[in-house]
């Protein structure tokens, strides 16, 4: 696995779904899926991951970096 689900009250620690990679001056950029434990996996956010080899790869501290907004989403 590219990256694992995050630790408990992380965005990302129930599961991770679809995944996106791009590259930029030589740093690969992954947009995923997160779901947390906190809403049952209904509400779903976009993370962010960097690498510099396609092999180990680092979560932003500023996750997540996206998501939905309630007024136009229901959960």
């Amino acid at each position: 696995n590219a990256i694992r689900t995050g630790d408990p009250g992380d965005c990302d620690d129930d599961q991770i779904w679809t995944m996106s990679v791009t590259e930029r001056d030589g740093r690969f950029f992954m947009l995923y899926t997160a779901l947390s434990l906190a809403e049952g996996g209904r509400v779903q956010r976009t993370a962010l991951a960097t690498s510099d080899d396609l092999i180990r790869w680092t979560k932003s501290e500023r996750n997540p970096v996206g998501e939905a907004d309630a007024r136009w989403y229901e959960t």
